[in-house]
């Protein structure tokens, strides 16, 4: 039978982008064992800033086949930590420790030593320092099958020796243990706002770290079920999606809500946020906390600024507020002082179509797209008042970026 059709549709590929424009595409695997295509590559793939690629094929023993590595770049190397690989390449108790030169484009197996984490994939390495590497999470392969990497591992790339690093190790990350468990969590805040220099939170904000980097750092387990959580079982993140973020004119951001979905690494921290994240022009940071009254969680946020305020638009999720219409909520955010006021807006004639970059400025209005059922229905905007802080009768719309049918 022929063997596998390539294919650019891959799992476990690392790419890499570089300061002089380019993207350094490495590896991965198409499909899986079962799939008559299953193939594991060993080629690289080097996109330019205009879109031209060119393909470099290896032999097996220089660039063995190599998917769910971590590829690092130093100066004008890249460096590749571990890989599930075929069963038959698997060598239980080493790691695969490759460099690329991103000049040559040429490859070398570097032999490490030491405590090393053996046959490592799907794991995270980050650079600490000028001359190591740390790798964290991920499976090990051994010859009982895969275990969970339950260790940090500290590459130093001066002189190739593995060493293990402590769990909730300061010099990685600084923030003490006790502080982590008292002061991972979302919390609520019983003024509007209550100014929070919540240390953990900080040091979140800073590194960008996700949950899942912060429990691997501190070798927490997920506390609750899914379906006990609360939120004391989540950790803080500043990390989120679909969060609102507004830039100032003194030069301040504001990183307004989003939320962690409840799937995958960060599942067991799924959360909707209804906090602030100050950050001033000269990296100071604060986060401004709200009761639920006041802020409450709301997802496909939207925000439009007006004088020294933001406007905010949002569906209020019902698992948080359970004694609420869907939404939109509409509060209005005072920049100086961080206050929200909940806008009694009524509800809009038409269901609002709320997404990023749906509304458009009319003036005083801001104008909103309908929630169409089907292509047959009519398109129609839903204008908000700025100065009445009010909901309009529908008009016709064309809607600036529709979402696919």
């Amino acid at each position: 039978m022929p063997g596998p059709f390539w294919s650019w549709q891959r799992f476990g590929r690392t790419s890499t982008s570089l300061p002089d424009g380019r993207v350094i595409h490495i590896a991965g695997e198409h499909e899986d064992f079962y799939d008559r295509d299953f193939c594991i590559y060993n080629d690289v793939v080097v996109e330019y800033a205009g879109g031209d690629r060119e393909f470099y094929l290896y032999p097996k023993d220089v660039f063995p086949p190599t998917d769910f590595h971590t590829a690092t770049l130093i100066g004008s190397h890249i460096w590749l930590i571990g890989s599930l690989g075929y069963r038959d390449l698997r060598r239980h108790g080493e790691t695969q420790v490759l460099r690329f030169d991103t000049r040559t484009l040429q490859f070398e197996t570097l032999e490490t030593a030491g405590d090393g984490p053996g046959w490592i994939s799907r794991h995270t390495t980050e650079r600490i320092g000028e001359n190591a590497l740390l790798v964290v999470g991920g499976n090990i392969q051994t010859s009982e099958g895969y275990t969970p990497n339950a260790h940090v591992f500290e590459l130093d790339l001066t002189t190739l020796m593995w060493r293990r690093r402590p769990h909730g190790d300061e010099a990685v990350f600084p923030v003490s243990a006790a502080d982590y468990h008292a002061f991972r969590s979302p919390r609520y805040g019983s003024g509007n706002p209550e100014v929070s220099l919540n240390p953990f939170w900080l040091a979140m904000t800073r590194r960008r770290w996700r949950p899942s980097r912060a429990r691997l750092h501190y070798g927490s387990e997920v506390d609750a079920g899914k379906s006990t959580r609360t939120e004391k079982d989540v950790v803080w993140t500043a990390v989120r999606e679909g969060a609102l973020t507004v830039s100032l004119p003194n030069g301040r951001t504001l990183l307004i809500g989003g939320r962690i979905l409840d799937y995958g690494d960060e599942g067991a921290d799924a959360w909707i946020y209804n906090d602030i994240v100050v950050t001033a022009p000269n990296g100071d940071i604060h986060v401004a906390t709200y009761p639920k009254d006041v802020f409450p969680h709301i997802v496909c946020p939207v925000g439009v600024v007006q004088g020294q305020h933001v406007v905010m638009f949002g569906i209020v999720d019902r698992g948080y507020h359970p004694d609420r219409t869907r939404g939109p909520a509409v509060l209005r955010l005072d920049t100086g002082s961080c206050a929200i006021e909940p806008i009694d807006a009524g509800e809009p004639p038409l269901r609002v179509n709320l997404y990023a970059g749906c509304e458009t400025r009319d003036g005083e209005r801001i104008v909103f797209p309908n929630v169409r059922q089907n292509a047959a229905d009519l398109e129609l905007g839903i204008p908000f008042d700025l100065s009445s802080l009010s909901w309009g009768q529908p008009v016709p719309y064309r809607h600036p970026c529709p979402l696919e049918e």
